[in-house]
């Protein structure tokens, strides 16, 4: 297998787990965690499983004035 096929392989994979990981962390919650904690957890594992809501946008004058 190419290095690069690897790459793409293991990152669909531990995007995957984390999509997993959210979904259990929605359905229990963690009762014994402040909510503060929750946050932070659901967050990185966020970032795992959708990296696209998280990239760094530039903004443009030109968009302000669409605004």
């Amino acid at each position: 297998m190419q290095p690069t096929r690897l790459t793409h392989h293991l990152e669909a994979m531990k995007r995957i787990k984390s999509i997993e990981r959210l979904e259990l962390m929605d359905a229990i919650q963690y009762p014994h965690i402040s909510d503060k904690d929750r946050h932070k957890r659901h967050r990185a594992v966020s970032k795992e499983a959708y990296p696209e809501n998280f990239r760094d946008k530039i903004l443009k004058t030109t968009d302000l004035e669409l605004i």
